[in-house]
């Protein structure tokens, strides 16, 4: 029997958390081009429709991709929000984070993505 009409899938919230983990990790991949729905459908080997049921539009996605960097990263900032004993410290601390968040590149990365999407916005 088909599920009734606005009903989710049992899994909705499952499929969907792993789905956006692996179009974060796309969109902190790519190169600094703005991915239509298209291009991130195509990469998940979905549809469009498969993302709109998920994410709404294109802005709606994008809205939780950058939630989702800023939940990923939010450990990292708790380190340096913890008191230190002296400001050289905590400026140490401060850097040594940001150095490895642009080492590894997703730090870089993930403001660019935003930067690109903030600036192109037009709401």
């Amino acid at each position: 029997m088909p599920r009734p009409a606005g009903a989710r899938n049992h899994d909705f919230d499952e499929k969907r958390a792993a789905l956006l983990d692996a179009l974060t990790d796309f969109a902190l991949s790519a190169d600094l081009r703005r991915p239509s729905l298209r291009q991130f459908a195509q990469a998940m080997n979905a549809s469009e429709p498969t993302l709109r049921h998920y994410f709404g539009d294109r802005r709606g996605l994008i809205l939780e991709i950058l939630e989702n960097i800023g939940r990923k990263g939010a450990p990292l900032w708790a380190v340096v929000a913890l008191p230190s004993a002296n400001p050289a410290t905590a400026f140490e601390e401060y850097f040594r984070i940001s150095e490895a968040g642009m080492r590894l590149g997703g730090f870089i990365r993930a403001h660019a993505f935003g930067l690109i999407e903030g600036l192109a916005d037009e709401a």
